[in-house]
């Protein structure tokens, strides 16, 4: 009993379809002229794969060609091939489609104009005839990458930022695009949020409109955003009292993850900004602008920014500690060059005090036998490379005004 209500069932909904179906016949012998069309059907967004759906053209409201769907292999697409008849030379051609799923008839929007012997479409591009009307555009509507700071769709360009060092090799692109438009790179489908491309050269996207009438090129272009400088350093922040006006204290350098961009360095208003105006920034050096004394002042605070050229700063201050300098001057009185590796020498202690003082040595009858600015601790008793004989010599050390004194004393040499 089940089996026969079954076949019951399957009996009435046959019989539901063909009475459903379209009464659309032509008879070709009626007609003088004729034209052809490769269509692919689409009713409700998707394209027909099923060889019972139906095509039918009209014109001036009496059919004048019906085909249905076949699949070709070559394209991978079911395709119909329409004949289209007519006595007259000219006129509008209308569509309608028939689903055979759902036993509907569609009424297209889209007409076409007769022409004798004329084609429409091929089997690699055919026609397109959908109801609704199918998109002609091919557009991208939004696109970013993921991660990026940020992007711009400029006509068929579309430019991204990402952040300094992103691995570009692998990245995904979230977009919308035109209605059910096709979006292609290298003719591989592009899913949104899903696909991977090399962004480390420009990407080109193909789209193509649902209809299949316009296809449009977008060039992608990546490039790395401004990476921001993100701490300042001062490689020397000591100074003794007795320094000169102009006198390098030490340079500043900026950590930055891009190595590439040249800074600038200036001072700046805020927090630790003091003593700004007792120092001066050349290039990247600190460089003194004050006469110091340690007993009146022993640190000086200064605040700092870091220009990358590209839009990014960072700002920190700095603490300048000046160094008291010794009331005495202390060295040793006796030295012996012989190169056995013990007191090879004159010394002097703390010989960066006196950076900026000249010395005089004097043999014992006034010659000049050594003399330099700033001394480090290297005289070995010769002159010009030659060995000078054992004796008394003297030294005589002019400081600058900031020292306020001048030192003097003799030296023995032994060997």
């Amino acid at each position: 009993m089940r089996k026969k209500k079954l076949i019951l069932i399957g009996l009435i909904f046959l019989c539901l379809e063909l009475f459903s179906q379209p009464n659309w016949t032509v008879n070709p012998n009626d007609f003088q002229n004729s034209m052809t069309a490769v269509v692919a059907l689409n009713m409700d967004y998707t394209e027909s794969v099923d060889g019972n759906d139906k095509i039918a053209a009209f014109i001036n409201g009496e059919c004048r060609g019906v085909a249905q769907p076949v699949f070709i292999q070559e394209v991978n697409r079911w395709l119909a091939f329409l004949v289209i008849y007519s006595n007259n030379t000219v006129g509008t051609v209308e569509f309608q489609l028939y689903k055979s799923s759902l036993a509907k008839t569609y009424t297209v929007e889209k007409t076409i104009q007769f022409a004798i012997n004329a084609q429409i479409g091929l089997s690699s591009k055919p026609y397109i005839v959908s109801s609704p009307t199918l998109s002609s555009e091919a557009k991208f509507l939004t696109y970013q990458l993921a991660g990026q700071v940020s992007s711009e769709i400029v006509d068929l360009n579309i430019n991204v930022l990402m952040p300094y060092g992103t691995d570009l090799s692998h990245l995904k692109a979230t977009f919308t695009s035109s209605h059910l438009a096709l979006v292609k790179v290298n003719d591989v489908l592009q899913q949104s949020g899903i696909t991977e491309n090399n962004f480390n050269q420009n990407v080109d996207y193909q789209l193509y409109a649902a209809d299949e009438t316009t296809t449009s090129t977008y060039s992608v272009t990546v490039l790395y955003a401004n990476a921001i400088p993100e701490d300042i350093f001062l490689s020397n922040n000591k100074i003794f009292e007795n320094a000169l006006l102009n006198d390098t204290i030490g340079s500043f350098t900026a950590q930055d993850p891009n190595t590439e961009d040249v800074h600038i360095f200036q001072f700046v208003s805020g927090e630790g900004d003091t003593d700004n105006a007792s120092f001066l920034i050349e290039d990247n050096l600190l460089i003194l602008n004050t006469k110091l004394d340690f007993e009146t002042k022993s640190t000086y605070s200064i605040r700092v920014l870091v220009d990358d050229n590209n839009g990014g700063v960072f700002e920190k201050s700095f603490t300048v500690e000046i160094l008291d300098s010794p009331e005495i001057f202390e060295a040793t009185n006796v030295f012996s060059p012989n190169n056995d590796g013990f007191n090879e020498f004159w010394e002097i202690e703390n010989p960066y005090q006196f950076r900026n003082c000249k010395f005089y040595i004097f043999n014992n009858i006034g010659e000049i036998v050594y003399e330099t600015l700033g001394y480090n601790n290297d005289w070995n008793g010769t002159k010009n490379g030659k060995e000078l004989p054992i004796g008394t010599y003297f030294y005589v050390i002019k400081c600058s005004e900031f020292a306020t004194c001048t030192y003097s004393g003799f030296i023995s040499l032994v060997r």
